[in-house]
């Protein structure tokens, strides 16, 4: 019995003992976590920041939106919610599921934050266009915002050990819209020609007309007098009617235009074509700016007073057109010929480009570098001839201050411009401006620029640095050395090509003018070659090729009218002509001619889709060898 009450005692000492240590060991354990887990970092997204300009910290906003067209920028804020540093990691952005860019950052410390930026440019479409009535523009508002989902994710494929694998990634919905104070609207050439003459501008003394004032308000008339000095015979008419805050929203003017001659007669004016912009789907003041223009050519032929008057014709009950609009002052612009003025070369450019940059906050926070307007005056040239070029700019609401001017980008000047509280005139050899009234609120600006001047497609830029402008007119003259004043050269023996403008659309009429020069007393045999180029795709075509002989003594000009029909694509071409000697390797002599095709629908033109220019630009190489191909050569004599 005293054994068995020993044993039994041992036994309950040593359960009673295990009873009490291994609670007392479970408490050990689960106050030591170091001794029983890795302490790792935590990376995870906190932030997903798009923005134009920069981010504003204090207010934790953007500086302006993101803008489609545009260098945006999108900040991923990273934070290393974990109790150890963590080691180099990927930062990757994604739009709408498509992968747009990955960044690495070396390090992040315990309890740290750290910004990732990216660019992000996204891809729209203005959503203003318009079609042309004779009374003005009927616009269509288009709604092209678009909603994008942005996700950043860190540390996507686990290369980092992390506490939590589950909250690496972070999505943010972001709404993008057109920004039409950028510099989206580049001024058209209307015409590039010679005359021996020159280019007058003025707007005479009109001046800026309010809302519900003379010529704005419905069923009243504002007249506008212009006194017209023209040293010689009128070549080109055109009238400039510049417009803003058009309401309602997307919509323009409807207008009545009337211009009394000299004779007083008077005559009802029709819109020939307009330009128009909108600062974009954003902020306040949807309102359509623009350009009107007209051809008058029929009906200012002299010298004499002329009187345009401006009515609005819209009383609200239509609602294709504003019922409400103001307008700066309407120009009118000549180029005359005049036999005692040396040759000169010429360029109209026209448009309407509404700009505001300067990084103003009402604009969007847009850079000058972003409202640059841009106007090229297409075409090569010799400057070994050229004795003066003349360059002259035309921006309504362009002041002197806060806008830069530049040609083939050397800065001209800044605040460049004049006439908009004032009257202003300014000349150089082959143009006249003038502003003849204060208040037209019309910006002008003449140089010089001989010095700057290319031998191929010269430009120029007007550029808002705040100043909140349009550009409008941008005029080039070059001016070349009176041949009655030289040592008359003798010709050489060539062949040149030109067409009557640069820009066609469908259903014009492009009047290509060949000519051939042989000052030789004798035949002169030739290869003579012409061919259809399109630069962009680097393909030629060959419209025809043949022997010919050129008479002894000759100069003849064949002038080639071309219908174009429509090409539902837009494109850049060059005619290409050239003499080659028949019997040694030699290009006797060569010459292009640059123009370009433009299909509109609407006001989008679509570009040669790259898949399919081969068998586009082929067809309309047959069309135009058709057109052109058997008029080309008419010298095919023999001897």
């Amino acid at each position: 019995m005293y054994k068995q009450m020993k044993k039994t005692g041992i036994a309950t000492v040593t359960v009673f003992a295990m009873a009490i240590a291994l609670p007392c060991l479970f408490l050990l354990l689960s106050s030591m976590p170091a001794l029983a887990q890795e302490s790792l970092p935590d990376l995870t997204i906190t932030a997903i920041k798009p923005y134009h300009y920069e981010w504003y910290e204090e207010y934790d906003l953007p500086k302006g939106d993101p803008w489609f067209n545009l260098k945006n920028y999108v900040e991923v804020t990273v934070s290393n919610k974990g109790t150890t540093d963590a080691g180099s990691f990927e930062v990757k952005l994604y739009l709408d599921d498509e992968l747009i860019g990955s960044e690495t950052v070396e390090g992040l410390p315990a309890g740290e934050i750290t910004d990732v930026k990216f660019e992000w440019v996204p891809e729209g479409e203005d959503p203003l266009s318009w079609t042309d009535t004779a009374e003005g523009a009927i616009c269509t508002h288009t709604d092209t915002s678009r909603t994008y989902t942005l996700r950043a994710v860190v540390d996507k494929d686990d290369e980092v050990s992390e506490e939590d694998e589950e909250n690496n990634e972070l999505t943010k919905e972001q709404k993008v819209v057109w920004n039409g104070y950028m510099a989206d609207e580049p001024l058209e050439n209307y015409v590039h020609g010679e005359v021996e003459g020159g280019i007058i501008y003025t707007t005479g003394d009109g001046q800026y007309r309010g809302r519900f004032t003379d010529g704005t308000e419905y069923d009243t008339y504002y007249d506008v007098n212009y006194d017209l000095e023209i040293p010689g015979n009128v070549k080109l008419a055109r009238l400039y009617i510049y417009h803003t805050w058009s309401k309602p929203d997307h919509t323009a003017p409807k207008i009545g235009v009337t211009l009394k001659k000299p004779s007083d007669d008077v005559h009802e004016l029709s819109m020939e074509k307009s330009y128009n912009d909108i600062k974009g789907d954003f902020g306040a003041w949807w309102y359509v700016w623009g350009t009107y223009t007209y051809n008058i050519m029929e009906y200012v032929k002299e010298s004499g007073p002329y009187t345009i008057t401006v009515t609005n014709l819209n009383s609200g009950s239509d609602d294709d057109f504003a019922t409400e609009y103001v307008f700066a002052a309407p120009a009118i612009l000549v180029v005359y010929e005049d036999a005692t003025a040396p040759k000169r070369e010429y360029w109209i450019n026209e448009g309407a480009d509404i700009l505001l940059g300067g990084r103003r906050g009402d604009g969007g926070f847009l850079s000058l570098e972003e409202c640059r307007n841009s106007a090229t005056f297409p075409g090569s040239i010799d400057l070994s001839e050229v004795e003066k070029a003349a360059l002259a700019v035309v921006s309504p609401w362009g002041e002197e201050v806060k806008n830069f001017l530049y040609f083939n980008e050397e800065e001209l000047g800044e605040g460049v411009y004049c006439g908009y509280h004032d009257p202003c005139s300014d000349e150089e050899e082959g143009i006249s401006v003038s502003i003849g009234a204060s208040e037209a609120q019309v910006g002008i600006a003449v140089f010089d620029v001989t010095n700057e001047l290319e031998r191929k497609d010269n430009k120029v830029i007007q550029g808002d640095d705040g100043d909140n402008m349009m550009p409008v007119n941008a005029f080039l003259v070059i001016t070349y050395p009176d041949e009655d004043d030289e040592d008359e050269e003798e010709e050489e023996e060539g062949v040149t090509i030109s067409t009557d403008k640069y820009e066609y659309t469908a259903g014009e009429t492009m009047l290509v003018n060949l000519t051939l020069t042989n000052p030789r007393d004798a035949w002169l045999p030739a290869h003579f070659l012409w061919r259809l180029d399109f630069p962009d795709y680097d393909m030629h075509y060959l419209i025809t090729e043949k022997e010919i002989y050129l008479p002894p003594e000759s100069k003849k000009t064949l002038t080639i009218p071309t219908e174009l029909p429509e090409w539902r694509v837009s494109f850049n071409a060059t005619w290409y002509v050239t003499l080659l000697n028949t019997t040694i390797p030699e290009i006797i002599s060569e010459d292009t001619a640059d123009w370009r095709y433009v299909y509109v629908s609407s006001k989008v033109c679509e570009r040669m889709p790259e898949a399919g220019a081969k068998a586009e630009a082929e067809e309309i190489a047959k069309e135009m060898t058709k057109t052109v191909g058997v008029e080309a050569i008419f010298y095919v004599v023999k001897k």
